[in-house]
């Protein structure tokens, strides 16, 4: 993205104003979370497979400095998103965050969110930062079985 110095000029206007007047823009869409990112849109498409989910940590640099959200991927500071999409469909089905890079890994974010909202014998797809809880309730692509 744009620095704000950048965007603002662009808009013909100093930055003070451009971040009061972006302010009910950055609201309205995160309001769209509720109406685009429905859990429910796992099931579309179902074709009774285990597997609905493909899941993954994703991380977004952020413009600060801080040792708690330093993100190795960047070298700099981000924050850290856990994001589900249906297979079948690509819709987003699930985000979970933000979390600071480094302090948590792909396996314990799934343990304290995802994995309890899946049905009995649901599986997710997922590499192999996910393995801890394959079979079970992951397919990764090292497990040594692809059934529990």
């Amino acid at each position: 993205y744009e620095p704000e110095l950048v965007l603002s000029a662009k808009f013909g206007a100093d930055p003070k104003t451009f971040r009061k007047q972006m302010w009910p823009f950055i609201h309205a869409l995160s309001e769209l979370e509720y109406q685009v990112i429905i859990f429910d849109n796992c099931y579309k498409g179902d074709q009774q497979h285990d597997c609905l989910l493909s899941v993954d940590g994703t991380d977004f640099r952020i413009n600060w400095t801080s040792k708690a959200f330093y993100s190795h991927k960047f070298k700099g500071c981000g924050l850290w998103y856990e994001v589900a999409l249906n297979i079948l469909t690509g819709d987003i089905c699930w985000i979970n965050g933000p979390f600071e890079p480094g302090k948590y890994n792909d396996l314990m974010i799934f343990r304290i969110g995802l994995m309890g909202e899946l049905d009995e014998g649901e599986r997710v797809e997922a590499d192999d930062g996910y393995l801890g809880e394959a079979p079970l309730h992951v397919k990764c692509p090292k497990s040594l079985t692809s059934d529990p």
